[in-house]
């Protein structure tokens, strides 16, 4: 097998990655004032909290973004990750540290990825490890886990021949960076994964992250296009019906995230009546906000 990586790229990396660069960006902004313009009280201070934000902070969201991957050799694999359950209470003075484990292809027993919901806690055996059953196909398959499992959105799960259970946090992989690591574990192994591969609904920071997005893209959308049809109407015109559309804009974009949440809630209670409810009252609320909203632009775009 020729050498691939794969790195975690999702809804969430973007978030770590914008908390990590945040806080180093103020220190250098702050920093390059002071030389500019002088030493002065409320700059040092401001220096001093986002110093210690960049350290406590940042270098940790930093090092799970650019840190934390999947490499695929010839005859093994190694997977560098972060236990985001860890007690870091007697650590917290200094950034979080990546765990690396190696596993050769021939050793793999089993493995797949899961959703929390898919796994429920079944004991511990002689060795304190976690067993848990993965529900596939309606069926219970054992796994072993470390012993610090908790719940999260998605988990890698290898179980190689001599016992050992690999737990790795896959939330910050997108769906298509999921299928690619269980691709490779396949090809490499001439194992199936017994998880299966995870679907889209899984991506509600992405959904989440689009929703606010839409609260943003339509009204600007929409100005710049009444400025255009109108050329009077510049993109610094007021009026109580361009107000209208671009309130009741946004608030159909927030529906739309509105609608997502509602609809994967009724997905994780499996009652098929009150996702055809949820989708319908949802899908109600858009059109009402969407009629409005349009109606708004056109007579404004007319007056």
């Amino acid at each position: 097998m020729k050498k691939s990586v794969v790195r975690p790229f999702e809804a969430g990396s973007l978030l770590l990655a914008l908390v990590g660069f945040a806080f180093p960006a103020m220190l250098i902004y702050e920093a390059v004032s002071i030389i500019l313009k002088g030493p002065a009280p409320e700059r040092i201070v401001v220096i001093a909290v986002a110093a210690a934000l960049t350290y406590f902070i940042s270098v940790s969201a930093l090092k799970i973004i650019f840190m934390s991957k999947f490499t695929f050799y010839e005859d093994h694999f190694e997977a560098v990750y972060f236990d985001a359950f860890a007690n870091h209470a007697k650590t917290f003075y200094k950034p979080m540290s990546a765990h690396k484990v190696s596993v050769y292809y021939d050793d793999i027993e089993k493995f797949g990825s899961f959703e929390s919901k898919q796994l429920r806690r079944n004991g511990r055996d002689d060795n304190n490890r976690l067993l848990a059953l993965a529900k596939v196909k309606g069926k219970l398959v054992p796994f072993t886990l470390p012993v610090w499992f908790q719940d999260s959105r998605n988990y890698f799960i290898i179980n190689d021949k001599r016992g050992n259970g690999y737990l790795i946090d896959g939330k910050l992989y997108s769906v298509g960076q999921v299928g690619s690591v269980l691709r490779n574990l396949e090809d490499a192994s001439g194992k199936s994964a017994v998880g299966g591969y995870p679907s889209m609904s899984n991506l509600i920071g992405l959904k989440i992250l689009f929703g606010f997005g839409l609260t943003i893209a339509i009204p600007l959308g929409l100005i710049r296009l009444e400025s255009l049809l109108n050329p009077q109407h510049v993109m610094s015109y007021q009026s109580g019906l361009r107000t209208a559309y671009v309130v009741t804009g946004m608030i159909f974009g927030l529906s739309i995230l509105f609608k997502f949440m509602m609809v994967g809630i009724s997905k994780e209670s499996g009652n098929e009546d009150n996702i055809r409810k949820s989708r319908f009252m949802t899908t109600a609320l858009s059109a009402v906000l969407f009629t409005v909203s349009a109606v708004c632009f056109i007579l404004s775009v007319m007056q």
